[in-house]
């Protein structure tokens, strides 16, 4: 009784994922994104359908069942890791060379060819031969082909999990982001328990792992009820990346970075206690979306740090070349409206009071 329902739920999420697959395929406004899931979701379907076919023993019966085995599952790899990229660059093409990544699956698919042409009680046997622990040349090969897979997978789902874990600190859609790198990591608990199943012959571990990836996609589908953002959270990230970039796309950049270097340095506009990011972008004729948006991703930096890095380092020249000066005076010309902010600013760029950096340099 529970190995009749778990089959049926494996079958039942392998056809659940090729309905992800057929929802992506027919989004009105389809991108590459939604087309590379398209076809990683129906990877998913093909191997959990099979998987579906080994654990009841049907293959013996079906060997055709198997055909594209391999291809799906070198597969899946690289899909996940150009989904990755494809959302987080949204208006960078995907750089050619790394279609490299696909030439293990090329070499699956032609393998894959070769294996259908073997002769079906030929085949047969070598399916019995895999899960009875008796290692023929053939058997381990294909041992062989499904570790380098396997791990192929692990190691794009690790850099996935990564990268996402990197982004955890954002203040967007941070639910949403724990439940992808909680996916991430089970699925690559998913893999292992595959490839050890297929490996060692190990026809339990192998239900394990079949078991969790159904899981995963039937959570995928419950949890998109709850989190309805869930499954497009990686889009909605790009689109926001998208847009701001946008801001920056009509304006010269390099000519407005060159004007606030020379309003700063020169005209030291830093020096102005009312000094705001609205009266800094009037002064240079872009918005302060823009204005925010360039420090941001040209400087990696915000307003405030910006402005006061020219007003610590002005300080820091004042307080070595006029040593009688006090302390206040010198916060009130580079800028500050106090002296706490002066402290707190000047301790933040040098990790020192203003009496200690001056203590120390004058001894």
């Amino acid at each position: 009784m529970g190995d009749s329902f778990m089959t049926a739920f494996i079958f039942f999420a392998g056809g659940l994922s090729f309905l992800f697959s057929l929802g992506q395929f027919l989004i009105r406004n389809r991108r590459l994104e939604n087309l590379n899931l398209s076809v990683m979701f129906f990877c998913i379907a093909v191997i959990l359908v099979q998987l579906g076919f080994i654990i009841t023993g049907k293959v013996y019966s079906h060997p055709d069942i198997l055909f594209f085995n391999l291809t799906c599952i070198y597969c899946a790899g690289p899909l996940l890791y150009f989904a990755y990229h494809l959302v987080i660059l949204p208006v960078e093409k995907l750089p050619r060379k790394k279609f490299f990544l696909l030439i293990p699956t090329v070499i699956a698919f032609f393998i894959d060819i070769y294996f259908m042409t073997i002769p079906e009680n030929h085949r047969v046997d070598e399916f019995v031969n895999l899960f009875s622990g008796n290692n023929t040349p053939l058997v381990l090969f294909i041992k062989n082909a499904v570790f380098i897979a396997g791990v192929q997978t692990v190691i794009y789902l690790g850099y996935l999990f990564r990268k996402l874990y990197s982004i955890l600190d954002s203040d967007s859609m941070k639910s949403e982001l724990n439940i992808t790198i909680g996916y991430t990591a089970l699925s690559i608990i998913a893999y292992l328990l595959l490839i050890i199943g297929l490996v060692l012959s190990l026809v339990t571990v192998l239900k394990m792992g079949a078991v969790l990836i159904s899981l995963l996609i039937v959570g995928s589908y419950l949890i998109g009820q709850r989190h309805p953002k869930f499954l497009q959270m990686l889009y909605i990230e790009a689109e926001k990346k998208y847009a701001k970039r946008y801001l920056l796309s009509d304006i010269d950049t390099g000519a407005i970075l060159g004007r606030m270097n020379e309003l700063m340095e020169q005209e030291r506009l830093y020096s102005q206690e009312d000094i705001s990011l609205k009266h800094l972008a009037e002064v240079l004729f872009i918005t302060p979306h823009q204005l925010s948006q360039l420090l941001n991703e040209l400087l990696n930096t915000n307003f405030n740090s910006y402005v006061n890095q020219y007003r610590i380092n002005e300080a820091k020249h004042i307080l070595i070349n006029e040593p009688e000066r006090s302390v206040l005076s010198i916060a009130y010309a580079v800028g500050f409206n106090s002296k706490s902010s002066f402290y707190e600013a000047f301790s933040r760029f040098t990790g020192k009071t203003p009496h200690t950096f001056r203590k120390e340099l004058l001894m």
